[in-house]
C-alpha cells in the first residue's frame, strides 16, 4: 500500500498539512483558486530559481480574497516588495480572485535533511554528466557528513532515493534504488518527506523520487 499511494497525501491531518489552505464560499469558484494556487507557485519558481525554494503554503482568509503566503527556502529573498507588487498585477491581469498578499519568508534550518534540496544536487551531478550510482551515494554520504552525529540521530531516520528512465544513456529504460535507514513507508505517523523530480538530459527525462523519514 504504501508504495502505491502518495506518501503525503495518505499522511494528510496525521503528520502533514496541506499545502494550501481554503475552502471556496462557491463550487464554481474551486477551479479558478486552484489554477491561481499552480500559476503561484510556477511564477516564484521560475522568477526565484537560484532561491532553491522547497515549499509555497497558500492560505486564503477574509472572504478568500485576501492571500497568506509562507516562502521555505534555502537562501533569503530580499525582494519581497516586488514580489508582493508583481503577484497582485499579475493576479489582476489575469482576472482571477485576488486581493491583498500576506508573503512572509521562512529559512529552513537544516537544508540537508531536506528532499527538494537533495533533488537539486543529484539532478545537477546528473547534467553535469556524472554517474547516477555515485551522484546518488555522495549526496547521502553528504547529509550524513555535514549534519552533527547527535543532531543527526534525533532528527533523521532514513533516506530512500529511486531513479528511473535511461540511465547513462542505456537504451532500455530501467529502474535503481538506494536506501540508508529505516523509510517505513506504511506507517502513517512516520514523518516522511516525499518529492518527485524531472531531470532533463540530452537522452531524457528520468524520474528522480526522494523519501526522507524524519524523526
Amino acid at each position: 500500500m504504501g508504495q502505491k499511494v502518495h506518501p503525503i497525501g495518505l499522511r494528510l491531518g496525521v503528520t502533514k498539512k496541506p499545502d494550501s489552505l481554503w475552502i471556496p464560499e462557491k463550487i464554481k469558484d474551486y477551479p479558478k483558486l486552484i489554477q491561481e494556487d499552480i500559476w503561484i507557485r510556477e511564477f516564484i519558481q521560475k522568477c526565484y530559481p537560484a532561491a532553491r525554494i522547497s515549499k509555497i503554503y497558500i492560505n486564503r482568509y477574509d472572504k478568500k480574497t485576501n492571500i497568506k503566503m509562507v516562502v521555505f527556502s534555502f537562501i533569503g529573498i530580499d525582494t519581497t516588495k516586488e514580489i508582493r507588487k508583481e503577484l497582485e498585477e499579475g493576479l489582476t491581469a489575469k482576472k482571477l480572485y485576488y486581493g491583498d498578499v500576506n508573503l512572509e519568508m521562512s529559512y529552513i534550518s537544516d537544508p540537508k535533511i531536506n528532499a527538494q534540496f537533495l533533488a537539486n544536487s543529484i539532478a545537477k551531478a546528473i547534467q553535469d554528466r556524472r554517474s547516477f550510482k555515485l551522484a546518488i551515494k555522495k549526496a547521502i554520504q553528504a547529509t550524513k557528513q555535514k549534519v552533527p552525529k547527535k543532531k543527526l540521530r534525533r532528527k533523521l531516520r532514513g533516506i530512500r532515493i529511486q531513479i528511473s528512465g535511461r540511465l547513462n544513456g542505456a537504451e532500455m529504460a530501467r529502474t535503481h534504488w538506494v536506501r540508508d535507514g529505516q523509510v517505513p513507508l506504511h506507517t502513517l505517523k512516520a514523518n516522511i518527506d516525499y518529492l518527485s523530480y524531472p531531470i532533463q538530459t540530452r537522452y531524457g527525462l528520468l524520474g528522480l523520487k526522494i523519501w526522507i523519514c524524519n524523526r
